[in-house]
C-alpha cells in the first residue's frame, strides 16, 4: 500500500524572524541612525543574537533610543568602532 500526501493549497515560505546584516547606507561622517542590520554589518556581520549578547555584557554601547526599532547615533558607533 502507498503513501498519498495531500496538500491542502500552496505553502508560503517561512520567515526566520533574524535580522541579517545590511551595509550601512552612508558614512558615520553624516548624523544619522544605526540600525540592529547596520551594526551587525560593522561588526563583521554577526548575527543578532550575539549582538544582543554583547549589548547585555556591555561590550558594545546600549541603543541611544528607540522608535520603537533600537538605533545608535552614528557618532556613537564611530567613537565605539575607533577603539
Amino acid at each position: 500500500m502507498g503513501i498519498t500526501i495531500i496538500q491542502s493549497g500552496p505553502h508560503k515560505a517561512r520567515r526566520s524572524g533574524h535580522t541579517l546584516p545590511k551595509a550601512y547606507p552612508s558614512t558615520l561622517d553624516q548624523p544619522g541612525r544605526v540600525r540592529i542590520a547596520h551594526f551587525q554589518c560593522f561588526l563583521g556581520g554577526i548575527s543578532h543574537s550575539a549582538l544582543y549578547v554583547r549589548i547585555a555584557r556591555g561590550l558594545i554601547p546600549k541603543p541611544d533610543g528607540r522608535d520603537p526599532r533600537p538605533y545608535w547615533r552614528t557618532e556613537t558607533v564611530r567613537k565605539f568602532l575607533e577603539k
